[in-house]
């Protein structure tokens, strides 16, 4: 064996990308700033995905503002919690406190995936319902289908009215 190959062998692989899961959650609360600088990536992909955000975030607050979708609403609301992982943090794109009591949780995501479900179940669900007590509805809002989800809805209102358990997918293409 060359001494290259020795090198390449014995480098450890890098962590993987696995999103966070809230395990043994001791306390979380709500902060006005994240831990992590304002710098903006340079990746066309993630770009778009942050515009596609703000497009969402907009229409939910012109909804709220004409009381189509009443309540308290939360773009971008940072979360410091302390679990079994020790300290962390944590970014919801949306969600709304509802006046009937209730809690309506938007991830959006450019593309439709299925990592949207272990984000809004295992990690943001177990923040909110620690910190507010209340019943959650989750749904991952999505430009881009990539295939028919078992729980489609029109709007966020749908779900509103038609409450059930587990991640709905609204199909939002952001054009009005």
């Amino acid at each position: 064996m060359n001494l290259l190959a020795k090198q390449v062998n014995s480098v450890e692989a890098p962590p993987s990308r696995e999103r966070r899961k809230v395990t043994g959650l001791r306390w979380a609360e709500l902060r006005s700033e994240g831990p992590f600088s304002k710098t903006r990536s340079r990746r066309a992909c993630v770009k778009r995905g942050h515009a596609y955000e703000r497009v969402l975030g907009r229409q939910l607050q012109r909804w709220n503002r004409t009381g189509v979708l009443p309540g308290e609403l939360r773009l971008s609301q940072w979360f410091l919690f302390s679990d079994s992982n020790g300290i962390g943090w944590a970014q919801t794109d949306a969600y709304l406190l509802t006046y009937d009591n209730r809690i309506l949780l938007l991830e959006a995501k450019l593309t439709q995936t299925d990592s949207a479900n272990p984000q809004l179940l295992s990690l943001y669900l177990p923040l909110l319902r620690h910190i507010y007590e209340r019943p959650i509805l989750c749904l991952q809002v999505c430009r881009n289908l990539r295939y028919l989800p078992p729980k489609l809805v029109d709007g966020p209102q749908e779900l509103l009215k038609n409450p059930g358990p587990g991640v709905f997918t609204w199909h939002f293409r952001g054009d009005g």
